[in-house]
């Protein structure tokens, strides 16, 4: 499975981390522990704040969440609201260093 050529994808926004009609993307959207596991550093804590500013402002904070993608920063989102009950702030920032 490849990659489609995400900037002429109907909906794309550069933001995305997963894209819509891409079939590579949508194959990681069916599996969470796929699209978990595909993220370098960087995608990760760009998933991470994409996750907080589109859930912690309804929405309104981000550009186009495609459908690919929200399930992955669901389940980003719910990590960071049961982080928060272990005093890790909600803030979009991945934690560092928080683990002795």
């Amino acid at each position: 499975m490849s990659h489609s050529f995400h900037e002429a994808l109907r909906g794309f926004d550069p933001g995305q981390i997963l894209v819509d009609g891409c079939a590579e993307c949508e194959h990681r959207s069916s599996d969470l522990h796929v699209a978990l596991s595909y993220l370098d550093d960087q995608r990760f804590a760009n998933a991470w704040r994409r996750a907080y500013d589109h859930h912690a402002s309804d929405g309104r904070a981000t550009g186009r969440i495609s459908n690919a993608e929200a399930p992955l920063l669901t389940l980003l989102w719910d990590l960071q609201v049961v982080l928060q009950r272990f005093g890790i702030p909600l803030n979009g920032a991945v934690p560092h260093g928080w683990l002795a």
